[in-house]
């Protein structure tokens, strides 16, 4: 079903000769679509831009949330007990950044002993054994002192005791 139409072109204008090619429909609608007009592709093309640019802020702003979240982890495994304190020293995450954009362990745990040293406080705070009290292993009803000897103790062995 496609329909044939010529198109007459002249090929000489001082002998005024014209020859006559046959375009197909296909080949019509082809030479349409490339003959835009320069306005439209550039609607085209900015169009394309702002998708882009719409689609980088999105995975710049995934990338930004994961990095932080990576960077606390490390402030809090270096010893803050809140590790988003940390943006109150460094409110920049490239400042946590290397050379090649990857995170740096180093970086980071520099940041958390300077901010550490400036307020101690803020140190996470490990069980702290405290003089005369037991650190180890307790089960309830025994004596914290070896609990070898408490299995074997009967009520008659405790009253003696004390």
């Amino acid at each position: 079903m496609s329909e044939e139409t010529t198109e007459t072109t002249t090929d000489d204008q001082a002998t005024g000769q014209t020859t006559e090619t046959p375009v197909t429909e296909a080949e019509a609608t082809e030479t349409d679509q490339t003959t835009e007009t320069p306005n439209a592709e550039a609607k085209k093309y900015r169009l394309k831009l702002r998708e882009a640019e719409a689609r980088l802020e999105k995975l710049q702003a995934t990338v930004s949330a994961y990095q932080t979240r990576e960077i606390e982890t490390l402030a809090g495994e270096a010893g803050m007990q809140s590790p988003t304190d940390l943006w109150t020293q460094e409110s920049s995450i490239e400042a946590f950044l290397s050379e090649d954009g990857a995170i740096d362990p180093e970086a980071v745990q520099s940041a958390v002993s300077t901010l550490l040293e400036a307020r101690p406080h803020w140190k996470s705070q490990k069980a702290i054994a405290l003089p005369g009290k037991p650190t180890g292993k307790l089960v309830p009803g025994h004596s914290s002192e070896d609990p070898d000897d408490a299995k074997g103790a009967s009520w008659g062995d405790v009253l003696r005791r004390s």
